[in-house]
């Protein structure tokens, strides 16, 4: 083995300084450019969330449509209207 370390007048690629180097610049690169996009994916969801804010309190706060005591009847043709989109995007599907 000592033949292998003696000193020869030879090119030497340094490939390590692909994943030193190389590697950890493109990390930062995408860590910078998916840090962005998560900013901006989070201002849109707030901006949509303060903008559904009311609506959604209007349906489902202590005053809101589905607050309210509903009649058995309407429940009922509520969930045959329903089975019945289930069954009709059933059919035109095949």
């Amino acid at each position: 083995m000592l033949g292998w370390l003696k000193r020869t007048l030879t090119i030497t690629l340094d490939v390590d300084w692909i994943y030193r180097v190389l590697f950890t610049r493109l990390a930062a690169h995408a860590e910078r450019v998916i840090g962005r996009g998560m900013a901006a994916g989070e201002r849109l969801c707030v901006a949509a969330g303060r903008a559904l804010a009311g609506p959604i309190r209007s349906l489902l706060g202590t005053q809101g449509l589905f607050a309210r005591t509903w009649a058995t009847g309407s429940m009922a043709l509520g969930m045959m209207v329903f089975l019945l989109a289930l069954l009709m995007s059933y059919y035109l599907a095949r």
